[in-house]
């Protein structure tokens, strides 16, 4: 056994194990675990496949509204057709094996906001924490429905935004896109396009106004297969 890997695995059990007591002592609605919410977790963030579970995903997103607050642990690997996200929201994923794969044709963003604005911010206090999202770039369109560029994340119009330790793979255009936003903190991200997709705009970050107050350290990122060969870049 791969001794990394299998500390790895031990750590994510202990933390997993440490928050299902700690939840089961004190249940609180506001803390879901996938696996207990009834995720299949059958697919992988690398390779895809599994069972779509977008519908249930969705269903405990939506929750936030109501609720006030809402945290998802992600304790696996998740096929899903996108996903929307209400404010008050925090999807935290326990390491780079658990996260969301973008099932095959979805044509969808990974994750958009409730509430797309280029003007006003009625979103606010988003937190992506950890974890793998996988655009399955090669099976899906440029545009989505409404002509708006696929992006693994587009949030538009949010106030109190946080990306930590999430690794962004297979992008069909941008890694994450921004505007109408205040308050942002992307750090600790790394980007793996490994299926570049010839003659199309596969980028990492883009940032439109309005906005104020950003921070953005330690964004790195690789291609591997395909297009023209990078090396890996790292900025602070």
């Amino acid at each position: 056994m791969n001794r990394a890997g299998g500390l790895g695995s031990v750590l994510t059990a202990l933390l997993l194990a440490s928050l299902t007591a700690l939840h089961a002592a004190s249940p609180d609605a506001r803390i879901v675990i996938a696996s207990e919410a009834g995720a299949h977790l059958d697919s992988d963030v690398n390779k895809g496949g599994g069972t779509d579970d977008t519908a249930l995903i969705q269903a405990i997103l939506d929750r936030a509204p109501k609720l006030g607050a809402l945290k998802l642990v992600v304790d696996g690997a998740i096929l899903v057709k996108g996903l929307k996200v209400h404010s008050n929201t925090t999807i935290e994923c326990l390491n780079r094996a658990c996260g969301f794969y973008l099932a095959d044709h979805s044509d969808q963003h990974i994750i958009v906001n409730a509430n797309r604005r280029p003007g006003g911010r009625e979103d606010r206090n988003i937190s992506f924490i950890g974890g793998t999202y996988n655009g399955n770039a090669l099976k899906q369109k440029a545009k989505d429905p409404v002509g708006g560029a696929i992006s693994a994340f587009t949030l538009h119009g949010v106030e109190q935004l946080l990306f930590r330790d999430v690794s962004i793979t297979d992008m069909r255009t941008l890694a994450i896109e921004l505007s109408n936003w205040r308050r942002v903190v992307i750090e600790n991200i790394y980007f793996n396009l490994a299926d570049n997709v010839r003659a199309a705009w596969q980028c990492g970050l883009q940032i439109q106004g309005p906005g104020e107050f950003l921070s953005i350290r330690n964004i790195q990122g690789r291609m591997t297969r395909g297009g023209r060969s990078r090396t890996p870049r790292e900025t602070h």
